[in-house]
Parts: C-alpha cells; sequence; structure tokens
C-alpha cells in the first residue's frame, strides 16, 4: 500500500466512515492505492516516514493496446508532538510523483460517499496526460471524546507538447463526539482501533461505543486551462 493520506493509509475498520472522501479516492487513484513495489520506513512512537517506488495502481486496467502501466515514487511522513491516551496532535504530509501513463489517458472519477448504487458522482476523462504530481496535507486532535480531522490536497498534470498544466485540489474536515465517552487513538502515524468501554448488549442497558461524526468534503477538478 503506497504511502498516502491519513484516511488513505488507515484500515478500513478504524476510518470513522464507511467511505474515504472524495480527493483522497480520486487523487490516491492516480497515483497511490495498492500496486507492486518496493518500500523504506522510519518508525518510532512520533516520528513515521515511508517512501517508496510502484507500479500501477490496483485500479489500473490493462489490454492489448494499453499494455503499460504507469510507475512513480510515494512519500509521506508524520509527527505527533502530543500522543497521550485521550490527547493528540497529528500533523503529516503526502507527495508522490507518477508517469508513464498508458495510452497517455486517464479518468478522474469517484462516487458519492452514501453508495446506495453503482453510478458515479463525477467522471472526468482526460488525455495526453504525461506525468502527475500531488501534494498533501493532513492533520487531527483529540481532545477526549472530541476529535476533529481533516485532509488537503493539490494534484498537478503536466500534457504533453504545448498543452496546458492542469491542476486541481481537494479537501474534507470533519468532527465526531463519542456520547458514550471513549477516545480516538492513533498509532504508527495512523488511526488505530476504538476500544469500547462497554459490549453492545441493548437488553442489559450496554450500548457499546456511541459516535455522532459529520463531514464537509469537497473537490474542484475545474481548471481555466
Amino acid at each position: 500500500k503506497a504511502p498516502y493520506g491519513l484516511e488513505a493509509n488507515t484500515s478500513d475498520a478504524n476510518n470513522t466512515f464507511f467511505e474515504r472522501s472524495l480527493a483522497s479516492n480520486t487523487f490516491g487513484a492516480v497515483g497511490a492505492e495498492r500496486g507492486l513495489g518496493l518500500s523504506l520506513a522510519y518508525n518510532t512512537d512520533k516520528l513515521n516516514a515511508a517512501v517508496g517506488v510502484f507500479g500501477g495502481a490496483e485500479g489500473i486496467t490493462r489490454n492489448a493496446t494499453t499494455r503499460d502501466e504507469p510507475y512513480g515514487v510515494n512519500a509521506r511522513i508524520t509527527f505527533d508532538p502530543i500522543l497521550d491516551t485521550g490527547r493528540v496532535v497529528h500533523v503529516g504530509a503526502s507527495a508522490y510523483h507518477v508517469s508513464h501513463f498508458g495510452n497517455k489517458a486517464l479518468t478522474l472519477s469517484d462516487r458519492p460517499n452514501v453508495r446506495v448504487d453503482g453510478g458515479t458522482l463525477f467522471s472526468v476523462p482526460l488525455t495526453n496526460v504525461q506525468s502527475g504530481d500531488y501534494l498533501g496535507a493532513e492533520g487531527a486532535l483529540v481532545f477526549g471524546p472530541f476529535s476533529v480531522q481533516g485532509e488537503y490536497g493539490t494534484l498537478k498534470l503536466d500534457r504533453l507538447g504545448a498543452l496546458a498544466s492542469l491542476e486541481f485540489a481537494g479537501f474534507n474536515i470533519f468532527g465526531s463526539v463519542f456520547l458514550t465517552g471513549e477516545t480516538r487513538s492513533f498509532k504508527g502515524g495512523n488511526v488505530d482501533k476504538l476500544k469500547p468501554f462497554s459490549d453492545f448488549d441493548p437488553a442489559n442497558g450496554k450500548w457499546g461505543a456511541v459516535e455522532l461524526a459529520a463531514r464537509y468534503d469537497e473537490i474542484d477538478l475545474t481548471d481555466p486551462a
């Protein structure tokens, strides 16, 4: 799994929402996700860094006419200056460079955050794409049962010849509170699993962990070029 973003590198079971944000999915499909590669990592309790070289993401389609796949370099670094039970300050940054797109084409697309069918929220086909560069920032604060988390990222796509480069951006921010008093935790630069204070057993007045969360999610795929 390529180093890339907080939501993307956190396990599905530990993310607050069922679906990752629009920008995390869309930009990740260009130069992150899972792929064959080699990576190196440096990890301490509070500082975590990783860099790697990877082939095309698992979403890349190859056929008889477009046999090649992209390849690129991914990196991510995170620092948690405060990392205690019930108190966390997390900051981080990610970047990648990807090139050699098969047939020089790609499509930026994603489904809605609430996925009740197979439809896409948007689909932007692009041609003559030579390479892509991503830069993103992430942050999170945890204070007892309250937490705030967000990410911002930009993607620049260079095109062949005299065609102008394209730049896109997206971000999300969310807040949450555990009504039952639990707290979110971080480990290794990612969100760690939650440990409820009690089991889910309504017959005996036990409701497990109850969390309320709201997210604002935005992606901008327009460019005057």
